[in-house]
């Protein structure tokens, strides 16, 4: 899961730490085959709410907290997690190499779908098939 996240993304490898604590937190909202509930309604009693989710590396405008008169209120940071104890996300700002929580923040998820063009034909085009030999 994590591979498929960092590969989905363009964002650096040095992040896979993040992708690895979202992917745990994703696991943990979704039923196992061995039981049918999630671990996190087994732990709180109640199903889990699945309105915070969003897509791993998507883009997001994140305002900033103090700008000045002139300058820009927000900034284009990616989104690489969920932080404990809060209700905010975490950004990667790639210009000053940090990450950041933020509750104030517009996805652009409908842009990420979009400039994501996976063309499948050409993968499996170029993936050899084995031919069978016929028995002598």
């Amino acid at each position: 899961m994590v591979r498929s996240m960092m590969s989905y993304s363009d964002l650096p490898t040095f992040l896979w730490g993040y992708a690895l604590v979202t992917a745990t937190y994703l696991l943990n909202l979704v039923p196992s085959k061995s039981v049918p509930k999630t671990p996190c309604e087994l732990w709180i009693g109640r199903k889990p709410s699945l309105s915070k989710l969003k897509i791993w590396g998507c883009p997001a405008y994140v305002l900033k907290g103090n700008p000045d008169k002139l300058e820009a209120r927000s900034k284009l940071l990616y989104f690489v997690g969920y932080p404990k104890g809060t209700r905010g996300y975490q950004f990667y700002d790639p210009q000053e190499h940090t990450v950041i929580i933020s509750t104030h923040a517009v996805f652009l998820e409908e842009d990420c779908m979009k400039t994501r063009d996976l063309n499948f034909e050409e993968v499996s085009s170029d993936i050899p098939i084995p031919q069978e030999s016929q028995p002598e």
